[in-house]
């Protein structure tokens, strides 16, 4: 539901995990399809236990997507993304990206075939190439991150689990409050593994283009060059 409550206490928040867990009950067609109601219960059960004294909305809405997630039914999660695009919207219209505080992760993520996250386009992000392996970001592990997000994300099955994830990646990060600059660790394939930093790009570009960077200093242009001449079609005939 949206809430203009920026955060919950645990009474508050343990409510609003409750009124999740008899909506399943009440509206869902066949919940304990994939998992017995004693596994969704012990999550349902986990999910309190853990609970801190104080949360923030981006908080509650991740313990409720694990709930969610561990029906495995493909189709029933929480959008908790829109809280992250709604605070960079604010903040895009606040400030220009000349002057934007906000940044976001800048290179755009994709799995290998071992379902392990790499760069599909580094984004402009200096000393970044696609095809990097991300091994950590600030401080934390990438695998570990996958599996653990992996765990809050709808699906039916785990590699569309990590798939999803690896597509909303700077969205992910966001939302677990790691924020630019972002020092991570990354690897081209066969070789020895190096650490950059990023800073991140002005959450702006998340609604604009981004402008092509500009040329270095005393670079001349680049020549537009003709390209080949289209063939003429050839008509083909059958009986």
């Amino acid at each position: 539901r949206v809430s203009k409550t920026v955060t919950f206490s645990r009474a508050e928040a343990i409510q609003e995990v409750d009124v999740l867990a008899r909506m399943i009950d009440r509206i869902h067609a066949d919940p304990y399809r994939f998992h017995s109601r004693d596994v969704v219960e012990a999550e349902h059960r986990r999910v309190i236990d853990t609970m801190p004294a104080v949360l923030t909305q981006s908080e509650l809405c991740l313990r409720l997507s694990r709930l969610l997630a561990t029906l495995d039914d493909g189709h029933s999660s929480m959008n908790c993304y829109v809280l992250v695009l709604q605070e960079w919207e604010k903040a895009a219209k606040a400030s220009p990206p000349e002057t934007q505080k906000r940044r976001m992760f800048q290179p755009a993520m994709r799995l290998d075939d071992q379902n392990r996250l790499i760069v599909r386009w580094p984004n402009y992000a200096p000393g970044i190439e696609a095809g990097d392996r991300l091994l950590r970001v600030n401080g934390q592990d990438g695998d570990g991150l996958l599996a653990e997000w992996a765990r809050e994300e709808s699906h039916d099955t785990e590699a569309g689990r990590r798939a999803v994830i690896a597509r909303r990646f700077r969205l992910l990060l966001a939302l677990h409050g790691i924020t630019a600059p972002y020092r991570v660790t990354v690897a081209a394939p066969g070789a020895a593994s190096r650490e950059v930093t990023i800073q991140g790009d002005p959450v702006n570009y998340q609604f604009l283009p981004r402008p092509d960077p500009a040329p270095a200093p005393g670079a001349t242009p680049a020549t537009p060059r003709a390209g080949p001449t289209a063939p003429t079609p050839v008509e083909l005939r059958t009986p």
